[in-house]
């Protein structure tokens, strides 16, 4: 009987209040991992009778296994993952830098198979055409960042300079990669002086150093990589902000750091602008509603938006001084792109005329349906000619068709995004180079470029490379670790997080969990469904989450409410 009771103890410790929270959210997954099911296997939601049944018994099966398991999430990051000596433990400095040292070499010793074997990097068009442009071969625009490309093709003019292309691309790596691991170990350490147990800290060590996509990651050169380790330094200065709003005393140090951690993302990733502007402002709200502050805040208030500022004058100075052209604007298009592609595609003699017209002119219209693509938006945004008062005019259709046809716009904002919440099987192979779950880039040319720009791999690493591929391969497969390849793991526990801040109302913890939460949501506004190119800063960021259960001023106080 005893037994039973422990088992039960995570749904007997919440409130009645609590209960009704979880179970919402609860249902609130079960539907959108019904939905996500119902979209790959069928392209459609159902309508049929028999088929309603099944979607409605989907989600009420993963709503009980949601509330089951996030139960006892939320009983564990209570308060289970404190050390009994946190907040009695001596020189925490000291130990701190100990720990950084132990997980940045464990870090990087996971990592280096990878990077030697693939020796100079892994490579593509990501790559090739950012150099492309440093070198002038190409025009330039931001689409890619321009501040990437400046980093990337300078280390690959460094080795070109001495006499090798593959240096410049193995620099570009080997420089990185400390960096990276440096960000990750800071992480760890920080969850050390905030008590949490020696052996949560080995498991998010060993998460970094061993899940084969970070390793796999690593030695691709892509911004992608960059911007992972850089998202995960930005939400632990986020929370370090918000720690010093509550705690109401400290000096400009987290503030500036947070700001320098959003200049530094923007400028790998230009759509986090949208990120951190808006967790900027909650951040300066939060600020001028504590008296605490008075007399400090205007300083405050211009470093916290200093690294917005110094981002919107470094684009305005790319644009002027080095005629870099701005970035399209259809990667932003995605759904409304794919949303009036498939009702194109599925209701085409629905359309009215007035709007049939608009399309024509925004697009080659007798090409749109048969465009459509549900998981990959590029086929349809290739097909976008309109300027810019054709875009206004496709603004009010595309308005006008919303109200017309909601099924096939629902659908289609589903299908765009559903791989980043919903637990289904990978997507097929040409939903983006195998970008769906695990992603192990394996080649360095680019039929796209000539092979005197491109790198090139040695053939006496094959073998080994070929291992790491099988090892990442039978990882994918693996019971229960190869949950950690799967997008909406993450997604769900940054939620949970998020549920455990309101239920102790610190507010202030839900400022980095937004932060989370707006980078899933621009996944599922990106051109690939389930692509983990584009989720990596999420997963990357997720255990930095860990921190909010006890980011109070000191350990001392996180152990007495999470035993409380």
């Amino acid at each position: 009987m005893s037994a039973f009771r422990r088992l039960l103890r995570p749904y007997s410790a919440l409130s009645r209040k609590n209960r009704a929270g979880l179970a919402l959210v609860s249902l609130v997954f079960g539907l959108l991992n019904a939905a996500g099911n119902a979209m790959y296997a069928a392209d459609h939601l159902p309508s049929a009778p028999a088929d309603l049944l099944r979607f409605a018994l989907l989600a009420l099966g993963s709503s009980v296994l949601f509330y089951f398991f996030a139960a006892l999430l939320l009983y564990v990051l209570s308060g289970l993952l404190l050390s009994p000596r946190a907040g009695k433990t001596c020189g925490p400095a000291k130990k701190g830098r100990g720990i950084f040292w132990a997980a940045f070499s464990v870090i990087l010793l996971g990592w280096l198979p990878w990077i030697v074997a693939y020796y100079p990097c892994s490579a593509d068009y990501d790559v090739y055409s950012p150099i492309s442009q440093y070198l002038n071969l190409i025009p330039r625009s931001n689409s890619f960042p321009w501040f990437y490309s400046t980093v990337v093709g300078f280390f690959y003019s460094v080795g070109k300079t001495l006499g090798d292309k593959n240096i410049g691309l193995f620099l570009h790596i080997a420089v990185r990669a400390p960096l990276m691991a440096a960000v990750y170990a800071h992480l760890v350490s920080k969850l050390s002086l905030r008590g949490v147990r020696t052996g949560v800290l080995w498991a998010v060590t060993l998460f970094y150093a061993f899940v084969p996509v970070w390793g796999a990651y690593a030695k691709h050169a892509f911004k992608d990589t960059l911007s992972a380790a850089l998202f995960c330094w930005y939400i632990v200065c986020t929370v370090d902000a918000a720690d010093a709003l509550r705690s109401g005393d400290g000096g400009l140090k987290p503030f500036a750091l947070q700001a320098a951690a959003s200049l530094m993302i923007c400028l790998f990733r230009n759509n986090c602008i949208l990120i951190c502007a808006p967790v900027t402002l909650l951040l300066l709200v939060s600020l001028f509603r504590r008296p605490a502050f008075r007399g400090r805040r205007m300083r405050i208030c211009a470093v916290c938006l200093s690294g917005l500022l110094l981002f919107g004058g470094y684009q305005l100075y790319i644009r002027k001084a080095e005629n870099v052209a701005p970035g399209s604007p259809r990667s932003a298009l995605t759904v409304l792109f794919q949303q009036t592609a498939r009702t194109v595609r599925d209701e085409e003699e629905r359309i009215s005329e007035e709007d049939r017209a608009v399309l024509s002119a925004a697009f080659d219209y007798p090409r749109l349906g048969a465009a459509y693509d549900p998981v990959l938006s590029d086929p349809v945004k290739a097909l976008y000619t309109g300027g810019e008062e054709t875009f206004r005019a496709y603004l009010r259709a595309w308005a006008r068709m919303a109200v017309r046809h909601p099924r096939p716009y629902l659908e289609a904002a589903l299908s765009q995004g559903y791989g980043y919440y919903a637990f289904t099987p990978d997507q097929p192979e040409h939903a983006g180079n195998w970008n769906c779950g695990m992603t192990i880039f394996n080649w360095v040319k680019d039929s796209r470029f000539d092979s005197s720009l491109t790198g090139d791999y040695t053939d006496a690493s094959g073998p080994v490379r070929q291992l790491l591929e099988d090892w990442a391969d039978l990882w994918h497969r693996l019971p229960l670790l190869g949950f950690l390849d799967d997008m909406p793991l993450y997604t769900w526990f940054i939620v949970c997080a998020g549920l455990l801040m309101m239920w102790r109302k610190q507010q202030l913890s839900l400022i980095p969990v937004l932060a989370c939460l707006l980078n899933v949501l621009l996944c599922c506004c990106s051109p690939v469904n389930d692509c983990f190119r584009y989720f990596a800063p999420v997963a990357a960021a997720a255990p930095a989450c860990l921190l909010l259960p006890f980011s109070l001023s000191s350990p001392g106080e996180s152990t007495a409410l999470a035993r409380s």
